[in-house]
């Protein structure tokens, strides 16, 4: 595959790397990967990415599956630890319960498997259990989760973009006719 002088932008930079948006920004902002900066936004060539994923202990999936797993083990030790207390609150309840109820016994037993093929490079078993978790994670989104509120609605319609309707639909440019 030829890619030329073709130039990523974040986003497709991020879906490369299996990383947010904000996290390919913080790398190009710390030196670690090398972008242009034209009119605002960072462009990223296809060798600068190569040249990120090379320095990486192990392939880009495993490593997406990796920082994952991480996160679910720290969220179930601070459940542990700090959280105890707030299990009988209501909010909490509504919030984080049936995460800590449904989502974690599940899903904690997978993540420590994934930390582990880590550690004895067994990438082929990684990317099964990231699978896995996957799966435990739609689970639990389509059974338990809680149901999206109006706030939810409007947060994912900025966050992609929607534009509000213009305020004078079938003028031109604007200005005086």
């Amino acid at each position: 595959m030829k890619h030329g002088y073709e130039l990523l932008t974040v986003r497709d930079a991020a879906q490369a790397l299996m990383k947010s948006e904000n996290a390919v920004r913080r790398l190009v902002k710390s030196g670690k990967l090398g972008a242009i900066r034209e009119g605002g936004r960072y462009l990223l060539t296809h060798e600068a990415i190569k040249g990120y994923a090379g320095t990486l202990p192990h392939p880009v999936p495993v490593m997406a599956a990796l920082y994952g797993a991480r996160q679910i083990l720290a969220l179930d030790r601070l459940s542990k630890k700090m959280w105890p207390a707030l299990k009988h609150d209501p909010s909490y309840q509504r919030s984080a319960g049936a995460f800590d109820t449904y989502f974690m016994p599940d899903a904690v037993p997978v993540c420590a498997g994934i930390v582990e093929a880590v550690e004895v490079r067994d990438y082929g078993r990684v990317l099964v259990l990231a699978l896995d978790l996957a799966r435990v994670r739609v689970d639990y989104q389509m059974l338990y989760a809680p149901l999206p509120s109006a706030q939810d609605e409007a947060r994912s319609k900025a966050e992609a973009g929607d534009l509000m309707a213009p305020l004078f639909p079938g003028e031109g440019a604007g200005g005086a006719a």
